[in-house]
């Protein structure tokens, strides 16, 4: 199974940090977070895996160059726009990714065995989506199920039916992009990811999810960077 990393975006909310690098190479325990996420992806016998990049591009081909040091094989594929939106960052993949692969955006930190968890999963789906319990949905991509199928995913809800936040982490296969294709802009004017997900649910797709207790934070914000580099000094509890 391959990986796609998603890395293409500038970090708005992540300035001033990020006038100077990506913020996939901000350091979480002395470490890029995009090298914490390569390493839970190699523990997990994950070693090809692409990388989609735009803003500041070359400091992350510079950093982990073909992936060798890493004890992986890294290919990058660049995202035209760095604001053209999920959708348009994974369709990137098309005729390079065959069968599942494992989608992963490359602002998230987490405890590799969801990684596991999820590829044993997935067997008998076309695809997996991990989430957790959050106490605000309104925050997040929300997932509404039934039994062990996602029936709907609702970006930010007003009024969530559900508080399962979508974690950012994927298996799909490459019925993905067929969805992106159909997918329209979204009144920021992206292809949304979530927009191609519900596509892919109403056109029968059995997706399914994980629902995990395990460490995970998305690094959206200067305080969420700071939470997660406290945790790693401490250990002590996790920061979400």
């Amino acid at each position: 199974m391959k990986a796609l990393i998603l890395a293409a975006g500038i970090g708005t909310r992540l300035r001033s940090l990020t006038l100077e690098k990506p913020k996939h190479l901000l350091e979480v325990g002395e470490k890029p977070i995009l090298e914490h996420i390569i390493n839970s992806l190699s523990e997990n016998g994950i070693k090809d895996i692409f990388i989609v990049v735009n803003y500041k591009k070359e400091m992350i081909i510079d950093y982990f160059g073909d992936g060798s040091r890493f004890g992986v094989r890294i290919n990058y594929l660049f995202q035209e726009s760095s604001r053209g939106g999920t959708g348009e960052a994974v369709r990137t993949g098309r005729g390079k990714i065959k069968g599942k692969f494992i989608l992963l955006n490359g602002d998230v930190l987490f405890d590799s065995v969801i990684i596991k968890k999820m590829i044993e999963s997935v067997k008998d789906y076309d695809g997996i989506i991990a989430c957790k319990e959050v106490s605000d949905p309104r925050s997040y991509g929300i997932l509404e199920t039934d039994k062990k199928r996602i029936v709907r995913i609702v970006e930010k809800p007003d009024n969530p039916k559900s508080n399962l936040a979508n974690m950012g982490i994927y298996i799909f296969d490459e019925s993905i992009f067929d969805a992106i294709d159909k997918t329209e802009l979204s009144d920021r004017g992206e292809l949304e990811i979530t927009d191609s997900i519900q596509i892919l649910i109403n056109e029968g797709a059995k997706l399914t999810f994980l629902k995990t207790d395990e460490f995970w934070m998305d690094i959206g914000s200067i305080e969420d960077y700071k939470r997660v580099n406290e945790f790693y000094k401490t250990r002590k509890q996790y920061p979400c």
